[in-house]
């Protein structure tokens, strides 16, 4: 692994990906289970970003100062959600990518579609909850409340959308995507989008 402008990435000689398929779940469950490995020991905030996809690795630069390093849009993605993190108020967001990787063994809750700064693609973006079978009651009712909120907020269906969000805050007061998603839909409420509007959000400087 390595340390790329806050973002990691871990790769494979027999796979050029940025992450190889084995590894993949791997790293999002050591991830997932960063925030309880320092058991008696202050908690640590930290906010990461993983994105799959391919990705230019090695070493970079002329015969007189190289670096190790990786480049491509992948790169700038992972950089970006773990920055985007800090809005939701969530610690791991993974891309589409990741999540098709991981469901059968991730507990996964879709945020939010967004374009990320650098990119012109949307990127669905999604919280790691977990390991599969770990996930709560409360937990697990947010994230259904979550989804059919999201869900409405997307077919700008506003009254659906706040009674959705507000049932998921009913059971965890302290979510973060739902307040976002929440102050999202009273600011539509008072200027609509446009009809053609794909749900799709721009974050500042992300």
């Amino acid at each position: 692994m390595k340390t790329v402008s806050k973002a990691h990435f871990g790769w494979s000689r027999s796979n050029v990906k940025a992450t190889s398929s084995a590894s993949r779940p791997a790293t999002v469950v050591f991830a997932a289970k960063i925030h309880g490995i320092q058991r008696g020991l202050p908690d640590i905030d930290i906010r990461i970003g993983i994105a799959t996809g391919d990705v230019v690795v090695g070493n970079v630069g002329s015969e007189v100062t190289k670096s190790y390093t990786v480049m491509g849009a992948n790169v700038n993605v992972a950089s970006r959600l773990q920055t985007v993190n800090k809005i939701y108020g969530t610690h791991i967001l993974i891309n589409e990518a990741t999540a098709a990787q991981v469901k059968d063994t991730i507990e996964l809750r879709e945020i939010d579609s967004i374009v990320v700064a650098g990119t012109s693609e949307p990127q669905r973006l999604y919280e790691v909850l977990g390991r599969t079978g770990e996930l709560d009651t409360s937990r697990s009712k947010l994230r259904d409340h979550f989804a059919a909120g999201l869900g409405a907020y997307r077919r700008q269906e506003w009254s659906k959308a706040r009674a959705a969000l507000e049932a998921g805050l009913a059971l965890v007061a302290d979510d973060g995507p739902s307040r976002v998603l929440l102050a999202r839909v009273a600011h539509f409420v008072e200027h609509a989008p446009s009809r053609d509007w794909n749900g799709v959000w721009a974050p500042p400087e992300t």
